[in-house]
């Protein structure tokens, strides 16, 4: 099956947060392609949700978005009409987009406009949100789904999460709307769920100031990184890791300067613009940095207290003195290299490796660069590698079993979940690829031989002995 990857800078209203992902589409395929819900099916959920028979609409193809916790959909598209995205495992409409109103939205925006229009009022458009994600987003109300990011939050986009009792949201049930600020429409909606129960304690074992520490601590020794500010108050969200595991974390949100001598009301003064605001997820019970985001606001931002002050710290500690804060090694990944058949991959390789108690990992978005297919099983927090010739490998985060076939087998080293993204030890590459992974530590280099120019499991040398990896598995973020 062709695969083919875009690289795109996508607006996620949802986190109001912006990232660079890898966008991937493929032609439906049905000898390969075997979802729970089937195109046809689809088509019917898609009518019903816009309550539009759309005669016209197609299959465009099976669509998702890297570095994103989305599986499959289906790109459902009327042509000039809409385009909606249906999940192929649930049934759960993911993504829909009006294409008449986005060109509206596009041409009332333009810069060309003169005269430009009026923007509405904030409280007509928040409305409008509101009523359109309480009925698109099934149990809106029954999972006290409340408005997000409010001291950020634009006339554009409007994002909602169930709101928990520590003041924070449950990232698990969360949806977006975009609306047209001079027309008043909604043009767009994303959606995260289905509906899922919060089952996390929500007590957590690491304190705030704790974790505002750490998340400092994890600035101290950057390069011409000096001063670092603490901007809100830090506030309690549960998230979902790769494997599909509840996670209570703690929203850090900080900024840091490049000038030594930056001072509190400096950075009163220039708040707003964002450029160097970053949101440090920290988890509340073991302390791991599970997430460093830039661009502020992704995980719902809530007005600061009365009273509450920003606290800066100038860093002074040295890089060698950096650690994690769980006594793992901190690595710096980005000065590990992957060399296949001796040469650096060309393009990205996925997240670089990393290194943790003396053994070596890397992403398990790997397997997509061999037409691997991934799933995962939220309950069982399960995932399951399956290759073209028919093998199915199945493992759990921080398990020594991996079963082959359905047959258990014990394993030296086990996976592990860093930041919400899943790692498999090199000798659990080798046994699942049948080629050789080998850590080189004087070329600080992940080396691999790939046994043989075609292989059963679909793995082929590519032409100068690259090879592209994949971000963002289902199992891995």
């Amino acid at each position: 099956m062709k695969r083919i990857f875009l690289t795109a800078v996508l607006l996620i209203v949802g986190s109001a947060r912006i990232c660079t992902a890898d966008v991937i589409h493929a032609p439906y395929d049905p000898q390969t392609m075997q979802f729970p819900v089937s195109p046809e099916q689809a088509f019917a959920i898609a009518r019903a949700w816009t309550g539009d028979p759309m005669p016209d609409l197609e299959l465009e193809y099976v669509w998702w978005v890297e570095d994103i916790l989305w599986s499959e959909t289906y790109r459902l598209r009327e042509p000039g009409s809409q385009v909606v995205n249906v999940d192929c495992y649930t049934g759960w409409v993911q993504r829909w987009t009006s294409i008449p109103l986005e060109s509206a939205y596009c041409a009332h925006a333009s810069w060309n406009q003169n005269p430009r229009p009026p923007e509405l009022p904030l409280a007509q458009l928040q409305a409008a949100a509101t009523a359109f994600a309480r009925a698109r987003y099934p149990g809106f109300d029954a999972l006290n789904m409340g408005l997000m990011d409010l001291r950020v939050q634009t006339s554009l986009a409007w994002s909602f999460a169930t709101v928990l009792p520590t003041g924070g949201f449950f990232l698990g049930n969360q949806c977006a709307v975009a609306t047209d600020p001079f027309a008043g429409d909604v043009w767009s909606f994303v959606a995260w769920g289905p509906g899922e129960a919060v089952t996390v304690p929500l007590t957590p074992t690491v304190s705030a100031a704790a974790a505002e520490t750490i998340a400092l601590d994890s600035y101290a020794g950057e390069p011409g990184i000096p001063v670092a500010l603490i901007v809100a108050p830090s506030r309690l969200n549960v998230t979902i890791d790769g494997l599909g595991e509840q996670r209570l974390v703690w929203l850090v949100e900080t900024a840091t300067s490049e000038d030594p001598n930056y001072t509190l009301e400096e950075w009163v003064a220039n708040e707003g613009d964002g450029s160097s605001d970053w949101s440090v997820w920290v988890d509340a019970f073991t302390g791991e940095i599970l997430y460093h985001q830039g661009y502020l606001g992704s995980g719902g931002k809530r007005p600061a207290p009365e009273g509450w002050q920003p606290r800066l710290v100038r860093l002074t500690r040295k890089p060698e003195q950096r650690r994690g804060p769980t006594g793992a090694e901190l690595l710096e990944p980005r000065h590990i290299k992957v060399l296949v058949e001796g040469r650096q991959p060309a393009g990205r390789s996925g997240y670089p490796p990393i290194r943790r108690d003396g053994a070596v990992y890397w992403y398990a978005g790997y397997a997509r660069s061999r037409l691997w297919k991934m799933t995962w099983a939220r309950e069982g927090k399960e995932l399951t590698l399956k290759r073209p010739d028919g093998r199915r490998f199945v493992l759990r985060d921080g398990s020594r079993t991996l079963r082959v076939d359905g047959t258990p087998e014990a394993i030296p080293d086990a996976p592990v979940v860093v930041r919400g993204r899943t790692y498999l030890p090199l000798s659990l590459w080798e046994r699942i690829t049948g080629d050789e992974f080998r850590w080189d530590e004087k070329a600080n280099a992940v080396r691999i031989s790939l046994r043989g120019r075609a292989r059963a499991d679909g793995a082929r040398k590519p032409p100068g002995g690259s090879v592209r990896g994949a971000e963002g598995d289902p199992g891995a973020d």
